[in-house]
């Protein structure tokens, strides 16, 4: 969320905290990277991007890989999904 990295269980929602399987979704996009994935809870309908470095162990830092990869954000928003740090696709719809 700030550009960060940092570990939390992968069956909670970071946002809302549910931990309920069937509102904790992966979105996928359509140019798949192998390593990067988009968790998304329908319960508040917030969404963070996640990279696996045990695939990716050479990526760079959070914030980076964060603005590397706008192509994700637009797959969460196309779904209704939203973030509450603002992504480059936000920052360019000010702009």
């Amino acid at each position: 969320m700030c550009g960060g990295g940092w570990v939390f269980p992968r069956l909670r929602c970071p946002f809302c905290g549910t931990q309920s399987s069937k509102d904790l979704v992966r979105l996928e996009a359509v140019e798949k990277e192998e390593g990067y994935f988009i968790s998304a809870c329908r319960q508040c309908k917030a969404y963070v991007k996640e990279l696996d470095r045990r695939i990716r162990w050479n990526a760079g830092s959070a914030l980076i890989e964060d603005w590397g990869s706008p192509h994700f954000d637009v797959v969460a928003i196309r779904e209704g999904y939203w973030r509450p740090i603002a992504s480059l696709i936000h920052l360019a719809r000010r702009a």
